[in-house]
């Protein structure tokens, strides 16, 4: 229960960052570095074990790759709770070889990440991030 009352006390110290609706790549990349949280909500693709780097949020207007989020070294970055679908799934065929998207993340300096193991609806999100 004091876990509870912590995280309850911190959100309601942190900010939003939302310039719109409609988050490009570009716009989550530039704003990051300037945010100790990122919610992700959208759609999230996997690689396969033959490219195990393919893997994406699916933004407003284009793909978020691995492979740009590897890119960044974020100092300030404290959570990130992706509500994307196998955001932090590996591939089953090489399960020992964890690459996911909420891996990506804590290599890039988010010490906390909350990720799915399977697939999230639109419904499942919000009553998700109200637990939290």
């Amino acid at each position: 229960m004091r876990n509870l009352r912590f995280w309850k006390k911190s959100l309601q110290k942190k900010r939003r960052y939302s310039k719109n609706d409609r988050a490009d790549p570009q716009t989550v990349l530039v704003a990051l570095p300037n945010h100790s949280w990122a919610h992700f909500s959208c759609h999230g693709s996997r690689g396969t074990p033959q490219e195990p780097l393919a893997s994406y949020f699916e933004l407003h207007n284009a793909q978020l790759s691995l492979l740009k989020i590897l890119e960044m070294k974020l100092l300030n970055a404290e959570l990130a709770f992706l509500a994307a679908c196998h955001s932090a799934a590996g591939e089953p065929e090489t399960p020992d070889e964890a690459l996911s998207l909420a891996v990506t993340l804590q290599f890039c300096g988010f010490p906390r990440v909350i990720g799915t193991l399977w697939e999230i609806t639109d419904d499942d999100g919000p009553p998700l991030v109200e637990i939290l």
